[in-house]
């Protein structure tokens, strides 16, 4: 969906870290990185894509679709982390047919969590 619709993505992604923006890890999150001193082989697989699982310490997480924070050029690979999307303007826009959304400064890819 993202290379085919990239507006329609970025437009739900925005929206997504603009609910996430101020918000913090919970209790749950926070037992999980705890459970790491008990045993020796904690992962955490997660969908969710807030970073949430990060900022409670877990050191093992495996973020199948990615963190808002954590921006990668599908064409360069180049890695960008952002605070938040209030100030995602400093990155080169791009348009064409399938609308606007955030281009990579280095080749002008499409930039993805």
């Amino acid at each position: 969906m993202l290379q085919s619709r990239p507006a329609m993505c970025w437009k739900y992604l925005a929206q997504i870290e603009e609910s996430c923006r101020g918000a913090d890890c919970n209790d749950g999150h926070l037992a999980i990185k705890d459970l790491e001193r008990h045993f020796d082989e904690v992962w955490v697989l997660t969908q969710n894509i807030d970073g949430f699982h990060a900022r409670a310490g877990s050191s093992r997480i495996i973020e199948i679709h990615g963190d808002l924070h954590h921006l990668q050029c599908t064409r360069c690979g180049d890695k960008q982390t952002v605070k938040d999307y209030g100030h995602l303007t400093y990155l080169k826009q791009g348009e064409d047919d399938r609308g606007v959304y955030p281009r990579c400064t280095k080749c002008e890819g499409l930039l993805r969590p």
